[in-house]
């Protein structure tokens, strides 16, 4: 799905916007649904400008590919899902 998307946007987008937009994106495998498409922005004013600009077209886009609605959420920083960390990953203290 996230190929297809890339590549439709290839062609409607200047490869500024491409490059500088879209290639920040993340696409969110755990938040998306069948009905719900979650990209993650590095930071809040991409977030925003992408959501403003761009949200109508994804949503276009998405749909059109799929055959149904799909809704498309963007989300700032601050709002995306923190990955569980597992015990492994956390740091070892060690006695000085």
């Amino acid at each position: 799905m996230l190929d297809d998307l890339l590549k439709t946007l290839k062609g409607h987008l200047s490869a500024y916007e491409y490059k500088t937009y879209m290639q920040a994106l993340r696409f969110d495998t755990h938040a998306s649904r069948a009905d719900l498409a979650v990209f993650c922005a590095p930071n809040i004013w991409l977030c925003n400008y992408i959501k403003t600009r761009y949200g109508a077209l994804l949503e276009q886009i998405l749909s059109a590919k799929q055959g149904c609605a799909i809704k498309v959420q963007i989300l700032p920083p601050q709002a995306q899902p923190k990955a569980p960390q597992s015990p492994s990953s956390k740091p070892i203290k060690t006695p000085p």
